[in-house]
């Protein structure tokens, strides 16, 4: 799974609102050129 996630997010760029990031397990996906912020209404 790791390896499709590495491979869906090394296009990504710019600002990235991720949307229900619960634990943060895509984060190190990201490359380091883009600037991520996360949200979850999860009380967990």
């Amino acid at each position: 799974m790791s390896n499709l996630r590495r491979e869906l997010f090394s296009g990504v760029t710019g600002k990235v609102l991720e949307v229900g990031v619960g634990t943060g397990k895509n984060l190190e996906f990201y490359p380091s050129e883009c600037e991520v912020m996360g949200i979850d209404i999860s009380n967990s």
